[in-house]
C-alpha cells in the first residue's frame, strides 16, 4: 500500500513540474511576442511620424 500511496505522490510531483515549466514557456513567449509587437509598431508608425 506504501508503494502505490509513494508511486501516486511521485506521479503528481512530476506532474506539477511539467505544468510549472509548460507555464513559465507560456510566459516566456508571451513577453517575447510583446516586446516584438512593440517593436514593430514603434518602427513603423512612431519614428516616420516624427521625421
Amino acid at each position: 500500500m506504501q508503494k502505490i500511496e509513494s508511486g501516486i505522490t511521485d506521479f503528481f510531483s512530476k506532474t506539477g513540474r511539467v505544468q510549472t515549466a509548460g507555464k513559465e514557456k507560456a510566459v516566456s513567449m508571451l513577453n517575447t511576442l510583446t516586446q516584438e509587437v512593440t517593436r514593430m509598431i514603434v518602427t513603423t508608425c512612431v519614428i516616420p511620424v516624427m521625421t
